[in-house]
């Protein structure tokens, strides 16, 4: 890495613009080029009894979701707030009392989205919600300096400016080229299902497999998945940043894997293949001294038994890292073959056992398949075994020939329509030629 460029990283602020205030003040005394903001931005968007009258009825709505899975997918329904707002425009059709409750209760929390996914309704949570990013992004405009924010919620984007946008970003900071991947609902603590961003920029769906993570230098992202660890994994020199414990991890072999605890911060200095990284610990409502060089510390500690127990395992992890990325080519192709599975494979919670259950409905559909033409083959060999009088031995020869069909083809709809076209003109010739006699007509 022969780069050059400073700047700083929070994590976590949860919605305390104060900290975030500081943060600034702090990167603008050590004149970094660049602030970094990830993890959970806004934090609780629900009071707990709000949170827990919101967990009591989402099973109701996900239930009359998961029922009539096929018919929503067809109308493009694809989440709770969407199912809301379909629910509110076809009125007459739910007038079950549990249902309507439920909606109420998510009109409040949440909101609705209509099938184009605008919100046409703001719930608490994103009323609040664009409320702190509003004021952060006052904040930040008066901030000497870029802030890149990754996105928590969908509703960052609608807020923030867009040159803000640190998910799925490519540029550079000085000459050190910056890459991040996306927050997942998995990675924050008090989520809402609904309001998670995956894998999107812009509104619109990111083809992983075109991100060019890897020719980044410095990554972002919440914690380690397939696709980052398969880049740390094949490609030295590179530095990821995640949230954690605020410890400089050195599991991967000539790769440094910084943790960024929250509400501290991270001043970076990138000098030549030389990185440094200063800590600065928030507490009553200022920075402490700034720590020793984080990363001069733990180059210095030798490799414990841990650490290369851990590379060890790096293989494993690998291997899982390469279904990932098989997994992500299988979204992508599915984008263009099957959009509505492929919206429902990104919106699942979990991926791989969507994936599975259409597998198994495909294995389903090739049973009753193979059972269809077997009933078919059946019928047609019983009624050539009927005709078998007019055939003759030689011509019943020749439609069972044409009906011995080689193992692999059983199940081909082509080969089976070609035998049956055969069959029906063998027989048509056979009793053509039977028709030769004086009187014109079959014998009996």
């Amino acid at each position: 890495m022969t780069t050059g460029a400073s700047f700083v990283v929070v994590s976590d602020p949860r919605g305390n613009l104060e900290y975030l205030s500081k943060s600034l003040d702090l990167a603008a005394r050590h004149s970094a080029q660049a602030v970094f903001v990830f993890g959970d931005f806004v934090g609780a968007i629900l009071t707990p009894d709000e949170r827990a009258e919101l967990v009591s009825v989402r099973p109701i709505l996900l239930k009359e979701l998961t029922d009539r899975h096929d018919y929503y997918m067809e109308q493009r329904v694809y989440d709770l707030p969407q199912l809301g707002h379909f629910m509110t425009q076809n009125a007459p059709n739910y007038r079950r009392t549990g249902e309507n409750n439920a909606l109420r209760a998510l009109r409040a929390l949440v909101g609705l989205r209509d099938l184009n996914g605008r919100w046409v309704e703001s719930g608490r949570a994103i009323m609040r919600a664009k409320r702190i990013y509003s004021d952060a992004e006052k904040l930040f405009k008066r901030a000497p300096m870029p802030v890149h924010v990754m996105a928590d919620t969908v509703l960052a984007e609608e807020v923030l400016d867009s040159s803000r946008w640190l998910h799925f970003a490519w540029f550079s900071i000085g000459t050190v080229a910056i890459r991040a991947l996306c927050t997942m609902a998995g990675d924050l603590s008090d989520a809402i299902p609904d309001l998670a961003p995956g894998p999107r920029r812009g509104g619109k769906p990111v083809t992983l497999a075109e991100y060019p993570l890897a020719s980044g230098d410095v990554i972002f992202s919440p914690a380690i998945g397939p696709m980052l660890h398969e880049v740390l994994s094949s490609s030295p020199g590179k530095m990821a940043m995640i949230l954690g414990s605020g410890d400089i991890d050195r599991t991967y072999p000539d790769v440094l894997v910084a943790t960024h605890k929250r509400e501290n911060a991270y001043l970076y200095r990138f000098d030549g293949r030389k990185v440094t990284r200063r800590s600065y610990l928030y507490a009553g409502g200022v920075f402490g001294e700034a720590s020793r060089d984080d990363i001069a510390e733990a180059l210095a500690m030798p490799t414990t038994e841990v650490t290369q127990h851990r590379r060890r395992e790096l293989e494993e992890q690998a291997k899982l890292a390469s279904l990932g990325r098989d997994l992500i080519q299988f979204i992508d192709l599915l984008r263009a073959q099957n959009p509505v599975f492929a919206q429902q494979v990104e919106r699942s919670k979990d991926r791989v056992e969507v994936i599975l259950t259409y597998i198994r409905e495909l294995e389903a559909q090739t049973s009753r398949q193979a059972e269809l033409l077997a009933t078919q083959r059946a019928g047609l060999e019983r009624l050539v075994k009927a005709l078998e009088p007019f055939l003759g031995e030689g011509g019943l020869q020749r439609v069972l020939a044409v009906l011995n069909i080689p193992t692999e083809l059983q199940l081909d709809v082509t080969t089976w329509d070609n035998a049956n076209s055969a069959v029906a003109q063998l027989i048509v010739d056979t009793l053509k030629a039977r028709m030769s006699v004086e009187t014109g007509r079959p014998e009996a």
